[in-house]
């Protein structure tokens, strides 16, 4: 026969069990709740990667636009040469092209027109590269200076004021020339270099 304590303490064990019982559930249950945050945490910071890659793609695309060289263009460009009185002497036409600061020659594609009969000599018609050419500048504000066949063939433009983009700056006539070994020097006696406002295109 089972003593009255005995008997008492046994609905306290059953108590203590299922009260141990709904703590480890309880528990389970915010681990589980927790590891589901976690995982929605996760991608979440999956999410604000890819917006962070994209956004860079974006900036760094905007920065290579705005990177894009700049094309100056001649327009009415013209020559005098000989002596007293001077004659029309031929046109310069064409573009040089400059790094987005409008620090840098970076290419040019201009062509002097034939010019006979100035004075007693025949000017050859002659484009200017950057190919085989020593090159001097003073950018944005000063000059550039294009040589080929070892001085044989020489051009310079001088510019009134800083060339800027978009605009348009005046040649200085007369310090703007060409020379030819066998022709002479034509001067530059009209004339303007612009940059017109246009969408910059990726640099490739």
């Amino acid at each position: 026969m089972h003593s009255p304590a005995y008997q008492k303490s046994e609905p306290l064990k059953v108590l203590w069990t299922h009260d141990q019982a709904a703590r480890r559930s309880s528990r389970a249950s915010i681990f589980e709740a927790l590891f589901l945050l976690f995982l929605d945490s996760v991608e979440m910071m999956k999410n604000i990667v890819r917006v962070a890659v994209l956004a860079g793609v974006l900036v760094g695309g905007s920065a290579t636009t705005a990177s894009a060289d700049v094309v100056f263009t001649l327009h009415d460009a013209k020559f005098t040469g000989g002596p007293a009185p001077v004659v029309d002497a031929g046109t310069l036409t064409g573009t040089f092209t400059l790094s987005d600061d409008l620090t840098t020659l970076v290419a040019v594609n201009l062509t002097a027109s034939a010019a006979p009969n100035v004075g007693a000599y025949d000017f050859a018609e002659h484009t200017y590269t950057l190919s085989n050419a020593t090159v001097a500048t003073s950018l944005p504000g000063g000059y550039i200076r294009i040589s080929q066949s070892s001085g044989a063939y020489q051009l310079e433009l001088r510019f009134a004021t800083a060339l800027t983009s978009p605009g348009t700056t005046q040649l200085i006539l007369d310090s703007s020339y060409e020379y030819q070994g066998a022709a002479g020097t034509r001067r530059v006696s009209a004339g303007t270099a612009s940059a017109a406002s246009t969408s910059a295109v990726p640099e490739p």
